[in-house]
């Protein structure tokens, strides 16, 4: 797999382990600026080609940390498309891509590991896998801070942590997540219940894109603060979505036991339009793909999970923008609608 793969592929590698259960993905990214300079936003253009040249001098040790090589697709070469494409695959932070600062991006071959230079911090690492595997993702991100650490100072103080562009980030650095698809937890109303519970945690629930999204996918995600700790942070958040797991799956079996014939007439329908329709605004293809994952995970629609993987990621706008060189500003919305219901008729023609 080249770095083109790696910006091109409709699937994505780091979930290839994923069953089209309730668990998507889990997430840890820490955030690190050197003692020695100002944050990237303040810094001389000099001063960010040295964070570049700091992490290139340590990839040699870092390629034998992680097991596996880095690529290193050249940033300033994207498109903007391919830059929102990054984000849509989780592959960077949004604040990454957010302006020209001698950003670079490294990132192995599997996609489970991404090192980011000269975002609004000098340095973000991410690492992610398929399941509630937190607690094993954070001891990975702690060698590679650890081998940066060694050779190198980060901006730290007793009071603070680490220090960071932005004061909330200040701390651990810490930022964990886990990916969940609950659709029956929003039919049944339970969520408001659960949200309780992860803010007296330090946690938070929301949606993945955004309060209108209608794919009913959820982030549960450690709320920054200077005085948590890692290892009760990562233990609250694992502990706690094994519990959305347990409630997803109860609520699941209450409305299957009471409406099935009815929730598997709106599976299978999902399914058809998906494999017909010619023209899919973004929310309503998101809608229909909560229903296939539903299925999937039901074993009531004959759909592998990689087919959702694919088609989560081909309805994202900048996908689309990146395979259809013909849409233009002009005709955008009605374009991507149709482009978008053309690429989903192709994978679930397979």
């Amino acid at each position: 797999m080249t770095a083109h793969d790696i910006l091109k592929n409709d699937d994505i590698a780091y979930l290839h382990e994923d069953d089209g259960g309730i668990v998507l993905a889990s997430n840890i990214l820490i955030r690190r600026n050197f003692a020695d300079f100002l944050f990237p936003h303040k810094s001389s253009p000099e001063a960010r080609c040295a964070v570049n040249q700091r992490l290139r001098e340590l990839l040699p040790k870092l390629t034998a940390i992680c097991g596996q090589k880095f690529y290193q697709p050249l940033f300033t070469e994207l498109s903007p498309a391919e830059k929102d494409l990054l984000v849509d695959k989780s592959f960077v932070t949004i604040d990454f891509i957010d302006g020209e600062r001698n950003q670079e991006l490294f990132i192995t071959p599997d996609t489970t590991i991404s090192l980011m230079t000269n975002g609004y911090d000098h340095l973000i690492t991410r690492h992610s896998s398929s399941g509630i595997n937190l607690e094993e993702l954070l001891p990975a991100a702690w060698k590679i801070d650890d081998c940066i650490e060694e050779k190198f100072d980060f901006a730290f103080t007793e009071n603070l942590g680490y220090l960071s562009a932005y004061p909330l980030h200040a701390g651990t650095g810490l930022y964990a997540s886990v990916i969940l698809h609950l659709p029956c937890l929003c039919l049944t109303q339970q969520l408001d219940k659960i949200k309780n519970i992860a803010a007296q945690l330090g946690l938070a629930l929301h949606k993945v894109f955004g309060d209108d999204a209608s794919d009913y996918l959820f982030v549960l995600n450690n709320q920054l603060s200077p005085s948590a700790n890692e290892i009760e942070t990562i233990d609250n958040l694992t502990r706690l979505a094994k519990k959305i797991v347990s409630m997803e799956q109860s609520a699941r079996q209450m409305i299957f036991s009471y409406s099935r014939d009815k929730i598997t007439d709106r599976l299978w329908r999902a399914y058809g339009i998906l494999q017909y329709a010619r023209n899919l605004h973004y929310r309503e293809a998101q809608g229909f793909l909560s229903d296939i994952r539903l299925g999937i995970s039901e074993k009531i629609l004959p759909v592998p999970a990689v087919l959702y993987r694919r088609a989560l990621i081909s309805i994202q706008d900048s996908y689309l923008r990146t395979q259809f060189s013909d849409i233009t500003k002009e005709n955008d919305s009605e374009e991507l609608n149709i482009k978008r219901a053309e690429m989903l008729r192709k994978i679930f023609a397979q």
